[in-house]
């Protein structure tokens, strides 16, 4: 109630901005407010409120995904309930999608205490993606796993500093709605399980299942049904065996389809290799080997065939599995 009118105000500035607004079977009256406050708003098209009866528990990914696939912007950027906008980040936006295209992440830092979560991206590289972690059950950290996958396919960060104004709750107000007790240390779980499926090859979210599924009242008349995007490519991977010198056994995948990205599981610490993330710079192909720039070291060559010798590449050796 706070919010929401200051957001449509400063939005009504702008052309070809529209604010579509999830009710993920609310029970504090907010139907009946909207339908008594904002009919302006709804007829301009500037808001867009559409209403789901199906879920009994809040679902923090299943809500983001459904909402940004109701959207029908080139630019779709999550907005939390407690964000207040501001006139400099709209202006921003604008500025990321003229001058860089589809391949942007916009990330806002803002205090620490709830703007986490706004993050925009194009509509094509979200498809790609395939939207946030479904699979996660309560709050947390789905939002950063988002941006790690965004930033893998590509994605060039710009980081938001400006303060950026929210409403402050409480955990106990976070997780009231949700079918699981709100834990902070299980969401520290779910951040570690995360982060391991990145690290195992799985650079996009719900693999072999649906995401955003579901159907909506649209401006309390249109029934709309959203289903699986059989369109939506999942991106193969290509995995290399990477041998340390002492005979510690890591993965390495290639993504021949994104022309540019590596990561490897590193059991144990090595060094500046204990970080599975490596340069972006563009693959080299020439026969019968891929040759990139490492981490911290110079070029090395990542052989395609099975049977090939180890080659010595500084203290590390490379073959395919």
């Amino acid at each position: 109630m706070k919010t929401l009118p200051h957001n449509l105000k400063l939005l009504s500035n702008y052309d070809s901005c529209e604010l579509v607004l999830l009710d993920y079977n609310s029970k504090d009256g907010l139907e009946d407010w909207i339908k008594n406050n904002f009919q302006r708003e709804i007829s301009s098209g500037l808001l867009v409120y559409v209403k789901t009866t199906q879920p009994e528990h809040f679902h923090m990914s299943h809500a983001k995904n459904l909402v940004h696939r109701l959207a029908s912007g080139k630019v779709l950027c999550n907005l939390d309930a407690d964000n207040f906008l501001e006139k400099m980040y709209i202006n921003e936006l604008y500025r990321c999608f003229e001058e860089e295209g589809d391949n942007f992440i916009l990330k806002a830092r803002g205090d620490g205490h709830g703007a986490g979560g706004r993050i925009a991206v194009s509509s094509d590289l979200f498809y790609k993606v395939r939207g946030y972690e479904e699979h996660i059950d309560r709050w947390g950290h789905d939002d950063t796993d988002f941006f790690n996958k965004c930033e893998i396919f590509k994605g060039k960060v710009i980081g938001y500093l400006p303060q950026i104004r929210v409403i402050r709750h409480s955990d106990d107000v976070r997780g009231s709605n949700y079918e699981q007790p709100f834990n902070r240390n299980q969401s520290r779980k779910w951040a570690q399980k995360l982060k391991n499926r990145i690290k195992s090859g799985k650079i996009q979210s719900n693999l072999n299942r649906s995401f955003g599924k579901g159907y909506v009242k649209k401006n309390f008349t249109d029934s709309v049904r959203i289903e699986e995007d059989l369109s939506t490519k999942i991106f193969e991977t290509k995995r290399y065996r990477l041998v340390y010198n002492t005979g510690l056994a890591n993965y390495v995948f290639v993504y021949p389809e994104l022309g540019s990205y590596i990561m490897t599981i590193v059991k144990n610490k090595i060094g500046k290799l204990n970080c599975y993330w490596f340069d972006k710079g563009e693959w080299i192909e020439e026969g019968d080997t891929i040759k990139m720039n490492w981490f911290c070291h110079s070029d090395s060559v990542l052989h395609k065939e099975p049977d090939s010798e180890k080659y010595r590449c500084d203290k590390y050796f490379i073959k395919r599995t």
